[in-house]
């Protein structure tokens, strides 16, 4: 499958929106401020990067690392994905209701979990969202397993999220488009298998000496790193070491956080060497490729 889908926030990167942010947005930008994408993804940095220093001012008085990582979590994860605030229409000029970008995504991946065999890897609102009953448009990219038709399961998740997402949207739909980015051969690996390989391989590197955390591997994730000690969501059902089911073999991609207690490159090879001995005692042969990176030393 290929992975870079999810790499731009309008026109540009996760990274190079994060360097304008360093800068205090200066000399400003006209090519990224007038990108609504871009100016959405600086404002959910923004807010990320202020919620991080009011957590990292609680460190001293948390019950030991795993205690204030917790916290981190809990608090960070919904400020680093809530994305845009899409009003509800209301009559009452002193209220201001919103429902997050974030919450929607969130249910139309819950609702290809409905429909076998389909992963949503990402979801875009475009159109009149910054207006309360505006009309939007919903782009649904999803990964699809081969035993069975893949037009058809794509129909029925566009007719289930017509169905579903009306009642929870505070916009009105105007269209539901359904992509198939990649499909996955092997029967329900995208769905089952690959998931439970990805919980078994996240538990082994967790278990090396010297690792800290595992982390998502993703577009956004040295940025996150950058500004607190985070995770991106972790997938439902699976674990934070991301495999990719390929016709030559498993592909794997390791994200670690380190203790500087252990020699790095002793840690980053344990790491290398148990995903390697977990994964074929699962898969029964090695993966055709590993990747591990240490994100942060601490």
């Amino acid at each position: 499958m290929t992975d870079d889908v999810d790499d731009r926030h309008g026109a540009f990167t996760l990274d190079e929106l994060s360097d304008y942010l360093d800068a205090d947005r200066i000399p400003v930008r006209a090519d990224i401020e007038g990108d609504p994408e871009a100016v959405a993804a600086l404002e959910r940095l923004q807010a990320l990067r202020v919620a991080s220093r009011d957590l990292l001012d609680t460190e001293a008085s948390a019950d030991g690392d795993e205690r204030w990582i917790s916290s981190v979590l809990a608090s960070i994860r919904t400020t680093a994905h809530a994305g845009r605030d899409i009003p509800v229409p209301d009559d009452d000029p002193a209220a201001h209701l919103v429902v997050t970008e974030g919450a929607l995504r969130g249910l139309v991946r819950t609702l290809g979990d409905d429909v076998p065999g389909v992963v949503v890897r990402r979801t875009r609102f475009s159109g009149d969202v910054s207006t309360p009953g505006g009309v939007v448009d919903v782009d649904v990219t999803i990964v699809a397993t081969l035993e069975a038709s893949v037009s058809d399961r794509a129909e029925a998740l566009r007719a289930h999220i017509t169905s579903v997402l009306g009642a929870h949207a505070p916009f009105r739909i105007r269209s539901v488009v359904v992509r198939v980015a990649d499909v996955v051969v092997g029967g329900d690996t995208v769905t089952a298998d690959v998931r439970v390989l990805s919980r078994e391989l996240t538990a082994a590197v967790l278990a090396v000496p010297g690792v800290r955390s595992v982390l998502p591997p993703g577009p956004g994730l040295a940025t996150l790193v950058r500004d607190v000690r985070s995770v991106l969501e972790i997938p439902r059902d699976g674990g934070a070491v991301l495999v990719q089911d390929r016709p030559d073999g498993a592909r794997v991609r390791v994200a670690v956080t380190t203790d500087r207690s252990v020699p790095t490159t002793t840690v980053i090879r344990a790491v290398r060497d148990a995903v390697v001995t977990a994964a074929r005692h699962f898969l029964g042969a090695a993966p055709s490729d590993v990747t591990v990176r240490v994100v942060e030393i601490d």
